[in-house]
């Protein structure tokens, strides 16, 4: 599902005499790389325009990387001193959840107060329509934003987990870009709503995780 619209990385940009390499420090050797993965993110991670992040998902316990807990690569391009590239790396769903967590833009939770808290101080007139309440306080929905789901390709807005506490989906909605980075949020009462809502590959993440 990850990679399923992934796009293909292109070498051909790359200038002939730029050589990449990865340092293993417990044997004190360097290994030249070829067009892979660790080419990719090392040269992707040098970019000085890109203020982002990359991890390498290393599905086996079994790797070549097992000396240390990031992986140490730089590459020369015959014309800068080279500078070493750290690549962190995950062998399983909860490593890889908690480097997103540790890693991905700060989440902040904002009270709206069209949906109230704590279950009160919901806007009673939307047109005759059901208003969605907040049933948490807005210190326990920054602890569920915190560690929710996200799937872009369905909706770059909303990301959603589930509260053990009143036994129900909750959904975040991005407020738009701001320095905040802020969310409002509201907790699914009606049941109608959650396949409406919650997209399916979300769904299972969290049904798996909570046992639903």
């Amino acid at each position: 599902i990850i990679l399923e619209h992934a796009i293909p990385y292109e070498y051909s940009h790359i200038n002939g005499l730029t050589r990449y390499y990865r340092w293993d420090y417990c044997s004190e050797k360097v290994e030249r790389l070829q067009d892979d993965v660790l080419v990719e993110i090392t040269q992707r991670q040098s970019r000085s325009d890109l203020n982002k992040h990359f991890v390498l998902l290393v599905p086996t316990a079994n790797h070549p990387y097992i000396c240390r807990n990031y992986i140490t690569t730089f590459k020369d391009d015959n014309a800068n001193l080279p500078r070493f590239e750290q690549i962190d790396y995950v062998i399983d769903v909860t490593s890889a959840e908690k480097w997103v967590q540790k890693n991905q833009t700060d989440r902040k939770m904002n009270k709206n107060n069209k949906h109230g808290e704590n279950g009160t101080g919901e806007h009673k007139s939307n047109k005759g329509n059901l208003v969605s309440r907040l049933l948490c306080s807005i210190s326990a929905a920054q602890d569920l934003l915190d560690t929710a789901y996200q799937d872009k390709r369905v909706n770059e807005k909303r990301v959603f987990n589930y509260d053990k506490k009143y036994n129900s989906f909750i959904v975040f909605y991005f407020e738009g870009e701001t320095p905040q980075n802020q969310y409002h949020a509201f907790h699914l009462e009606d049941e109608r709503e959650i396949n409406k809502i919650i997209p399916n590959s979300i769904f299972k993440i969290l049904a798996q995780k909570f046992n639903l």
